[in-house]
Parts: C-alpha cells; structure tokens; sequence
C-alpha cells in the first residue's frame, strides 16, 4: 500500500472515532445496524468475537461496513465513490487481540490486475476492465454457461463460437466479457483485434531479424486457452495471412479442442469463400470454411439483435 493510502486510511478512521464520540444515540443506531447485517456478523464472528462485544468495536465494524455498501453498488473503477479509490476495508485482529481494519484493493481492481497479468493479447478498451461483473452484458453469461459446458466439461465437440451482428450492437463487449471471466479464473487468454493483428503476424513469418518469433507467437495462440479474433472480415484478405495465420490457428486448436471466439458483421461462409478467391485459393478458401463448420455449432452460433452496448449498460 502506498504512503499517501496508509494516511488517508488512519485519517478516515480518525473521523469515524470523531463522529461517534457523545452521542450515544447514533451509536446505539449504529449498533443495531451493524447487529442487524448478515455480511458484517458473518466475519466478525468468524475472526473469534462475540456478538456482546460489538459495541466495543464500532469504529472497525462501521469503516467495515461502509466498504461493504460502496462495493455492493459499485459503478465501476473510473466511477469509484470510496474515500480511499479502488481500495476497502477488511477486519483483522491486531497483536494485542483487539478488533481492527485493513485497507486493501477491492475486488475489482485486484480483479484486474489479475486480468491483465492473464491476457497474452487485449485489444480491447483498458476502460472495459474496470465494469463490475454485474454490469456486464446479461448474454455473456448465457455465452460463458455454453462456454464452460461445450469446452470446460468436454462435453461438446465443437469449440468454436461466432458472434455475427452489424456494427455497435456489442459483439466485441460481449466477446471480452467472456474472455474476461476467463482471465479472472486464470486461464490464458489472447484477444485480437483481426484488422491489427493478423497483418502483423503476415508479416512477423518473413523476418528474417527475427527468426523464430513468429513461431514462438503462433504457439502463444495456439495454446492458449481462449484466443478471440475480433472483427473477422475480409478487410485484410490476403493469401499470405490466409495461408500462414488464419488456416493454422484455427485447424490447430480445432484439433486440440482449444476454444475460439470469432466476432464478425457477416456469415464465415460468404467471408471463407472471398478467401477462396485470392491467388487460385479455392482449395484453401474450402478448408477455411470446413474448420468452421466443423468447429461451430447450433448453440454457438450467436446472431447479434440486441440494443447496442452502451445503452444496456446505463
């Protein structure tokens, strides 16, 4: 914890003390708050006291309290209402025995700074790592329950999801929030942004002053556990990124049963076929969609109608 943290900490318990002094009225009040809230009681008992000896604690158990109010209406990191930003106040019991409080980071930005030790790739918004769980697209909830049953079980044998819906009705949100909830349980996770990435790693094979590092950033996505390729077109379409990048990684984790999320504004197979046009690609073109078709399924398939984005998340 920073300096500036720790002082603002001992200064915000000071003001509670304050508060509290000679008026025995709020503190009876805030007794019987505190007495009354399942989640306080729930730790407070856990650390070993009594529930006769709360009023001996109150300025702990009401710093605690707060925290938890805050937490559970919590707008997100760029929005955080706390006196200390990003951090809560967690019971702990001093050397001498007494009741006391912690000042830590909160769930959500402890929550991302795992996120982002898990990402290999995340081209996508920095801000999109600060919205609560809860605020998070309700669909990506049903995507993870298909998710976690079709690949995390094994009980499926189509691991590839394509999310097909025209432009600003959340198809990239929806990928990250999945690739989100993954990284937050630790898995490794790359999410590119195709227009960006695939042209880099085209050209990444023919550098000759870098020898072996597109292999090395190939086996990165192969093996990771969730790779998402965000906007999928043929804004990029050459036979190079077809041939050394998209045909690869996508017959490669078809084979090891690795899931991948695509994102797109149109059907693979109007895109598979464009492929098939380059450079007398018709063969590679077919090869393309086969993997697709082989990998996507009923349930996986996923047309985008909805309300865009930002308004489900007023």
């Amino acid at each position: 914890m920073r300096d500036g943290q720790e002082k603002n900490a001992k200064d915000l318990l000071i003001e509670v003390s304050g508060s509290l002094r000679g008026r025995g009225g709020e503190k009876e009040s805030l007794l019987s708050s505190i007495l009354g809230d399942q989640r306080v009681m729930e730790e407070y008992r856990r650390l070993g006291f009594k529930e006769e000896e709360a009023g001996d604690w109150l300025v702990a158990l009401s710093s605690y309290q707060e925290s938890l109010d805050i937490c559970a209406k919590c707008p997100g990191l760029r929005e955080c209402p706390a006196p200390v930003r990003h951090c809560r106040y967690t019971l702990r019991v001093d050397d001498d025995g007494a009741l006391g409080v912690a000042l830590g980071l909160c769930d959500l930005r402890r929550s991302r700074e795992i996120m982002q030790n898990a990402f290999l790739f995340r081209d996508f918004p920095q801000e999109w790592l600060g919205i609560p769980p809860q605020r998070r697209l309700p669909r990506a909830g049903n995507l993870g329950a298909i998710y976690v049953q079709e690949i995390l079980k094994g009980k499926g044998a189509r691991p590839t999801f394509y999310l097909e819906g025209p432009q600003g009705v959340g198809k990239s949100f929806l990928a990250a929030s999945l690739a989100m909830s993954q990284a937050e349980a630790g898995r490794s996770v790359a999410f590119l942004d195709c227009g960006r990435r695939l042209e880099e790693l085209a050209k990444l094979s023919s550098d000759y002053r870098n020898p072996g590092a597109f292999q090395e950033r190939m086996g990165e996505l192969l093996g990771a556990d969730l790779l998402v390729l965000d906007d999928f077109g043929s804004g990029y379409m050459t036979a190079r990124i077809r041939d050394q990048v998209l045909l690869p990684l996508l017959e490669g984790r078809l084979r090891a049963h690795k899931a991948t999320v695509l994102t797109s504004r149109d059907d693979y197979r109007q895109i598979a076929q464009e492929y098939g046009r380059i450079q007398y690609g018709a063969r590679q073109g077919e090869r393309l969609a086969e993997c697709l078709r082989e990998g996507i399924g009923d349930r996986s398939y996923v047309h985008l109608k909805a309300r865009p984005v930002a308004a489900l998340l007023d």
